[in-house]
């Protein structure tokens, strides 16, 4: 019988560039809409301004590409575009 380890070893500092091939929308959101105000806000940075991915977005998709890698996510599941799979 195989067991999982899920103890944490340390840290790994990944740098690179990401290219998007298809159109990404990492947004925000606002309290309220305004009349001729934008209805999907992009998280920029506050310093340059510039969009930004956060961490936890990059952090929740390798997630859940390793599990599907690994058979923790049915395809099906994926189909249905439920994840994380529900306890039904």
């Amino acid at each position: 019988m195989e067991t999982k380890n899920n103890s944490f070893l340390g840290n790994i500092i990944l740098k690179g560039k990401l290219i998007t091939l298809t159109p990404l929308h990492i947004g925000g959101s606002k309290d309220k809409f305004e009349i001729g105000g934008v209805d999907k806000p992009v998280i920029k940075d506050p310093v340059t301004n510039y969009p930004y991915i956060p961490g936890s977005s990059l952090k929740g998709k390798l997630r859940m590409l390793l599990e599907f890698a690994e058979n923790a996510v049915k395809e099906s599941e994926m189909k249905k575009g439920e994840y994380p799979p529900s306890n039904d």
